[in-house]
């Protein structure tokens, strides 16, 4: 269960919904029973039409939300000249990056986005889908991994607790859980061409800096 929009996406590991229905006359009857037996609020709210309702209150873990598998996409726009005649624009849905210049064609340059990941804690690579670099034909249709690969960049687990979101109400028994708390994953990136990383070959690099925060 989750929603997104174009640069991000909300998972859902903890749902809290309150689902209602209304009955009439003498069906209120069977519908208390009904209301009762699951757990819920039963009431009537027009006497005169004899309309009751009743309403229950779910709580309830989303189904392994970390084997959710996130498909990737990334790219920049940058300007090349002082004027912002010219603009070199790269994906990593494409293999070549694209030379733009107001009034010329299109033009392609160098092979495409080199993709890196890494730990933003720690600085060191770490596997998105099983790697943790992709060449620009391997990028083509997107980099694709599980939100638990994202995690264990991190060295972070939905199973740990987290004493920054503990409440320290008297009654609260102990750190809740990243399960039921939440957690921020964010992508950091950054690109460089050759003539900035100075590696042998001709692609630009992205460094795709994983980092995860803890929050309600």
């Amino acid at each position: 269960i989750y929603r997104k929009d174009t640069s991000s996406v909300f998972i859902y590991t903890l749902l809290q919904d309150t689902k209602t229905w209304s009955d009439v006359g003498s069906a209120c009857s069977d519908a208390q029973d009904g209301c009762v037996a699951l757990g819920g609020t039963f009431g009537m709210v027009n006497d005169t039409s004899g309309t009751c309702k009743c309403s229950v209150y779910e709580e309830y873990f989303s189904q392994n939300p970390e084997k959710m598998v996130v498909n990737f996409f990334h790219g920049y726009t940058v300007e090349t000249d002082d004027l912002g005649q010219t603009k070199h624009k790269g994906s990593s849905g494409t293999s070549r990056v694209s030379i733009l210049t107001v009034g010329e064609e299109e033009q392609e340059a160098q092979e495409g986005i080199r993709t890196q990941w890494f730990s933003k804690k720690t600085g060191k690579p770490c596997k998105i889908g099983g790697q943790t670099e992709y060449l620009p034909s391997e990028s083509v249709a997107g980099t694709s991994g599980p939100i638990q690969d994202f995690l264990d960049c991190e060295g972070v687990s939905l199973d740990s607790t987290s004493d920054l979101l503990r409440s320290h109400n008297l009654q609260e028994s102990g750190p809740p859980y990243l399960r039921i708390g939440g957690l921020r994953i964010v992508i950091q990136l950054r690109y460089e061409n050759q003539a900035e990383h100075g590696s042998p070959f001709p692609e630009v690099i992205c460094y795709a800096m994983v980092s995860v925060t803890e929050t309600w």
